[in-house]
């Protein structure tokens, strides 16, 4: 099957790369993982992101990419599987004021059901179908880096925000904002104005869900 979609998130995952986007006939979520053959769980690897001219695939890029089979789980309900044997093709490139065109901001309760950054999979595995969902893009204000050392060898670059008058803290980035932060000294840095994120929500963990910023838009 084919889809064509808005590459949103292109992460770090395992060996390999967490990929996303928005379906451009419908507006929904789509979540390309790979086979798992080679792989930790299902990353797509390197040479899955690249075109016929081996340029690498990018976020915004509209891209073609050919599904083999719809595979969701227990928390992503979103999963197609890609044909490793067929490269992405790149069809056009669009923005993120284009993008909430098709997909406006979600307006949620909470993110992913709490204020917490984790949510146990038996919350999970209890929930109907109908209410499951592991990606988000949201507007937020003036979030806020926290760069924090914890003890010897631990130091963290994490991500606090407010959303719909609920305050999160210490979110974990994976797209690779939180890497120009890491020289900064302990403190909190404000990103000024209109933010958008995509948040994914990870595969478990110690019986837990971790909710991870997967890409991070200054607006």
């Amino acid at each position: 099957m084919l889809k064509k979609i808005v590459l949103l998130t292109k992460s770090r995952k395992h060996m390999g790369y967490c990929t996303s986007g928005i379906d451009i006939e419908n507006g929904n979520w789509i979540r390309i993982v790979s086979d798992g053959i080679g792989c930790l769980t299902d990353e797509i690897p390197h040479s899955q992101l690249t075109y016929e001219n081996d340029v690498e695939a990018d976020v915004f890029d509209v891209i073609e990419v050919e599904c083999i089979q719809y595979k969701p789980n227990y928390f992503q309900p979103e999963n197609y599987v890609n044909n490793k044997n067929v490269k992405w093709k790149k069809i056009g490139q669009t923005s993120i004021e284009d993008i909430i065109k098709i997909h406006p901001f979600e307006n949620k309760d909470y993110v992913y059901y709490d204020t917490g950054y984790s949510i146990s999979n038996s919350f999970i595995s209890q929930l109907e179908d109908k209410d499951k969902y592991s990606l988000m893009l949201i507007e937020v204000i003036n979030p806020v880096i926290v760069v924090k050392t914890w003890g010897v060898g631990d130091r963290s670059v994490t991500l606090n925000f407010n959303y719909n008058g609920e305050e999160y803290r210490y979110f974990r980035m994976t797209d690779g904002f939180d890497l120009q932060y890491s020289s900064y000294c302990d403190g909190n840095y404000t990103i000024l104005g209109r933010v958008a994120l995509i948040i994914s929500l990870g595969e478990v963990y110690e019986s837990k869900h971790y909710k991870l910023i997967a890409k991070v838009i200054k607006l």
